[in-house]
């Protein structure tokens, strides 16, 4: 993804789609899924982008996952501000069993986790396990737990701000204090300021058709 906004393979993409990818990307896990980091890499070269994701099952239902892809892409993310990216994860079904296309938060875990195994010859095994975890119903991997493909908007590395600070264009910032006024870790909102020179000084979710 880098190479091609610096020109390596021609002109810079107008938009990223990052995947399919072979299993979930749900959860605060999605920090290390390479899928979801070309979409926020394309995020931070100011255009938007769709990482895409399919459960395993019975099979690999890659037309689902296509077909879902397809949609959102023409209905929620051409027309959607510049630098929104959207994380799909996509039931083991096929189309006509798909419950539907839903918006979710993360939830706190993926579906699997790394956790350390112990090996007889003394070296450190690591193994992907399940997590154990029962994720809330509102959360990607409980949507997708439910039969439904889940969709969340994604915002890669940006400052934490307090509420309280102005980030208007011309706003003077001078004597900003971490003591007084910025606060690593602020929640994110529905709307989620972000403090650049970008054209628009939000990413949304895109509020069309999807419950």
């Amino acid at each position: 993804m880098l190479a091609t906004q610096l020109g390596a393979f021609g002109a810079p993409a107008d938009l990223v789609v990052s995947g399919i990818n072979a299993g979930l990307n749900t959860g605060r896990s999605i920090l290390h899924s390479g899928t979801v980091g070309a979409a926020l890499t394309g995020q931070n070269f100011g255009i938007s982008g769709l990482a895409v994701s399919v459960a395993w099952g019975d099979d690999w239902y890659w037309e689902t996952a296509a077909r879902c892809a397809a949609e959102v892409v023409a209905s929620h993310l051409i027309d959607a501000p510049a630098r929104t990216v959207l994380n799909l994860n996509v039931p083991a079904v096929s189309y006509d069993d798909l419950a539907g296309v839903r918006w979710a938060r993360l939830a706190a875990f993926g579906v699997v986790r790394a956790a350390m195994a112990d090996a007889s010859n003394g070296q450190l095994q690591m193994e992907l396990t399940a997590t154990g975890d029962t994720p809330d119903p509102d959360t990607d991997q409980g949507s997708v737990n439910a039969g439904y493909a889940s969709l969340t908007t994604l915002v890669g590395v940006v400052e934490a701000w307090s509420a309280d600070v102005d980030l208007a264009a011309d706003a003077d910032l001078t004597g900003l204090t971490m003591t007084d006024r910025v606060v690593p870790g602020v929640p994110l909102e529905a709307v989620h300021r972000v403090p650049d020179a970008s054209e628009h000084r939000s990413l949304r979710r895109p509020g069309i058709g999807i419950v």
